[in-house]
């Protein structure tokens, strides 16, 4: 089946014989810093509910499939985001849960930092944030196909466009998505981060509902045998999982249930 960029390439260096985590690295992989795992790692903070630490290991543990440095940490930034929304009692909260996770440092870290700090500056003018970011960091591309041309894939200018519709939509479901989406480049991906995100803070119920009208539970994905139902399953199987061996405590009735988050010192990778 058709892949793309960071994922066609890992998948190359694999049928080559190219092992991970070489498979992702910037020496046999010019797609290392795209977008691929970033917007492929909501699972890993779905299948850890308020353990934004064990989120982010198991995207860093994935993503050297076909990302590697800025590539891999905008993975686990996104799974550590997705596993504090769970819990988390504002956006503020979120967005610190996914910064703690990157070294200082990193280049995406440094992305992550320059935009909250705008956000501070322009704070009810998000297009002025935009420029700044486009300004500093627009141009920065290693993809073959986007360097020195508009296109850019790069995870953390897409990133930041995620933080950017995450701080300024001040958690209205559709002006996040909306403002993500407006901010460009990878304009279909951004905005779905910034969704589920939401979506695990707010519940299903917070959803509203015209964007849940489409939902179909039982057609099947692309090239696979699985239909949305069964995702939904397996993330609750492996949560259950995850969130038990890593000391959570689940208690209740099965119609009640009341999930127990161990508090954890979230570190960078």
């Amino acid at each position: 089946f058709a892949l793309w960029h960071a994922n066609r390439a890992g998948r190359d260096n694999l049928q080559a014989g190219i092992p991970v985590p070489d498979s992702g690295h910037y020496g046999n992989n010019e797609h290392c810093d795209d977008i691929d795992w970033q917007i492929e790692s909501d699972f890993a903070g779905m299948v850890a509910p308020g353990l934004p630490k064990v989120a982010a290991e198991i995207a860093w543990r994935g993503g050297h499939v076909m990302n590697y440095g800025d590539g891999v940490y905008g993975g686990a930034w996104v799974a550590a985001m997705h596993a504090e929304a769970f819990f988390a009692k504002s956006i503020d909260d979120i967005v610190a849960a996914g910064r703690r996770v990157l070294p200082e440092g990193s280049r995406f870290r440094q992305v992550i930092d320059d935009v909250i700090a705008w956000h501070k500056q322009y704070p009810d003018d998000w297009t002025r944030t935009w420029q700044a970011l486009q300004d500093k960091w627009g141009e920065v591309d290693r993809c073959p196909e986007g360097r020195d041309h508009p296109y850019n894939i790069d995870a953390k200018l897409n990133g930041a466009y995620v933080l950017i519709g995450l701080l300024y939509g001040r958690g209205d479901f559709e002006d996040s998505v909306r403002i993500a989406m407006r901010c460009g480049q990878d304009s279909d991906c951004n905005p779905s981060t910034v969704g589920a995100v939401l979506g695990n803070y707010a519940g299903l119920s917070g959803i509203p509902f015209r964007f849940k009208t489409a939902l179909d539970y039982t057609e099947y994905f692309s090239h696979t045998s699985a239909t949305l139902d069964d995702c939904l399953t397996w993330c609750e199987d492996l949560a259950y999982e995850v969130f038990r061996s890593t000391g959570g405590k689940i208690t209740g009735t099965t119609d009640n249930e009341i999930w127990t988050a161990p508090l954890q010192k979230i570190e960078p990778l």
